[in-house]
């Protein structure tokens, strides 16, 4: 063997350990996709008429091997507005090269199919969408929320994308307001975002730069978009394990202490999900107040906090006032978990959300609140402090689990049959089945989030903590900015550890 032919294989070798050492900087796509490789938003938000509008240019190539004449694209905005019955989302136009292609509506307001002549296998093409959106007044996900004339934007799942084409087929879920239905592969995002008003500070997925009423906003290898805009909102910004932390809080009196912990909690969680699982894939993590009334949602590189919205809402107290800590640090360390299991490890929500919920909720649990890192026990402290006044806003900590004891009790009162369905199954399953919050042994939360982080435990007892630490990395690590399946999870934890013990695990709570 030639000098050069050793250099060109020892070349090789190295490339291929710095493949499986970044996981997460590489994406490859699956064979048999169709990928919006990026999206161009020109945008502009009326504050005045509430409105939403601008075009969206999809950049998108036929990984299949068969040509296409139509693409689905996503609008759930217009479910979610149908379904508040605020107002409409509307695509108005789509064209191609500056010819002018056919959409047609489904019966599911948010499925559109844009038809063209064809799109031979390997081949790109750019669609221009051009669409219309209003924004409700609602404490939700995608609306404004006005106090003493100051507002908050919150735009999610309001920007038309490419759904995902999946065996053959494209998805057609759903969007649910009963658990989650978004399912996208990941893409790079350009937004210009122009704003009817000045003095508005803007949140967004990825890195945004303002000038004036003009936004700029660059995201890269992310599954969709969120922006918040608020003209009384203020960042404050740490760093944890090299990522920026942005703390984008709402400007009232009496929250220093509350908004402290809501940092401290982001900072622990990204340092310990680091350690336990791996690298966070982007630069920076944006953790916004808002007003989702005590509850929180996931975005990639941005999560949502909702505080204690009826306190707010009567004015009886300030946040620091409430005695409200421990909660608030483990809503925080649920929704990061998610920047790691949903945004870098993607899934089909409405299929599998125990690939994301339950994650989530366990290392929200099992890693965040076992593990009771610094923020988690002065929020504790601090809490115990009000409970033991007579502040009338003391609440039980909200903790799962108090010590691994107690997670292991819990996950060998299941494994005993004790309330366990089955983790696995759809949201249409659960919805259909147990009308999701009918009963709460068999309902939704307590299987997937509950129940799916003792399935969680019950495997790491199974295995031992530093073979389940060692599969959990594995399998973030090849499917970091790809998207997984319960069956390829249930592998490598199999080909970690195969014993009759971990197959117990799993046939208790799982069905297939």
């Amino acid at each position: 063997m030639t000098g050069y032919k050793k250099l060109l294989i020892l070349i090789a070798l190295m490339l291929l350990v710095i493949c499986l050492s970044l996981g997460c900087s590489l994406v490859s796509r699956p064979e048999g996709s169709v990928d919006a490789d990026a999206y161009t938003m020109d945008l502009n938000l009326d504050t005045e008429e509430n409105i939403l509008s601008g075009t969206v240019r999809i950049d998108l190539t036929n990984h299949t091997d068969k040509p296409l004449d139509k693409i689905c694209i996503r609008n759930y905005a217009a479910s979610i507005l149908e379904r508040l019955d605020a107002g409409e989302s509307r695509i108005t136009g789509a064209e191609a090269e500056d010819r002018k292609l056919k959409i047609r509506q489904r019966r599911d307001p948010s499925v559109l199919y844009i038809h063209f002549k064809k799109l031979e296998p390997g081949e790109s093409m750019s669609v221009k969408l051009t669409y219309e959106t209003d924004i409700p007044e609602w404490d939700g996900i995608l609306g404004y929320h006005e106090k003493d004339g100051k507002t908050q934007y919150l735009l999610t799942y309001c920007f038309p994308m490419l759904s995902m084409f999946d065996n053959g087929r494209w998805n057609e879920n759903p969007y649910t307001f009963r658990g989650e239905s978004i399912y996208s592969g990941v893409s790079d995002y350009h937004v210009k975002l122009k704003i009817k008003g000045e003095d508005y500070t803007v949140a967004a997925t990825g890195e945004e730069s303002s000038d004036g009423n003009v936004t700029v906003i660059e995201a890269k290898d992310v599954r969709d978009m969120a922006i918040v805009a608020s003209d009384y909102m203020e960042v404050k910004t740490d760093t944890a394990e090299g990522i920026r932390i942005n703390n984008c809080i709402l400007k009232w009196e009496g929250a220093d202490q509350y908004n402290q912990f809501s940092m401290d909690a982001a900072k622990d969680a990204v340092e310990m999900y680091t350690e336990n699982i791996g690298e966070y894939p982007y630069e920076e993590l944006d953790v916004v107040q808002c007003f989702l009334d005590g509850s929180g949602m996931e975005y990639p590189g941005l999560v949502l906090i909702g505080c204690p919205v009826p306190w707010l809402r009567q004015e009886k107290a300030a946040l620091d006032e409430t005695g409200w800590f421990v909660q608030p640090c483990l809503l925080v360390a649920h929704e990061v978990a998610h920047q790691w299991f949903y945004a870098a490890v993607g899934n089909n929500q409405y299929e599998e959300p125990w690939l994301d919920e339950s994650f989530a909720q366990y290392c929200e649990s099992g890693i965040y609140g076992i593990g009771r890192p610094d923020s988690l026990r002065r929020a504790i402290t601090a809490e115990e402090e009000y409970e033991s006044s007579e502040s009338e806003y003391g609440y039980e900590y909200g903790l799962l689990w108090d010590s691994e004891a107690d997670a292991r009790n819990e996950a060998e009162m299941l494994m005993n049959g004790s309330g366990v369905v089955a983790i696995n199954k759809s949201v249409a399953w659960y919805e259909k089945k147990y009308r999701f919050w009918k009963n709460y042994d068999y309902n939704y939360d307590r299987q997937v989030y509950t129940n799916g982080a003792a399935f969680l435990f019950a495997l790491r007892d199974a295995m031992e903590d530093e073979a389940f630490r060692q599969a959990m990395q594995r399998y973030y690590n090849i499917y970091c900015l790809k998207e997984a399946k319960g069956e390829v999870f249930l592998r490598i934890i199999k080909e970690t550890n195969d014993s009759e013990q971990v197959q117990k695990v799993i046939d208790a709570f799982l069905e297939f």
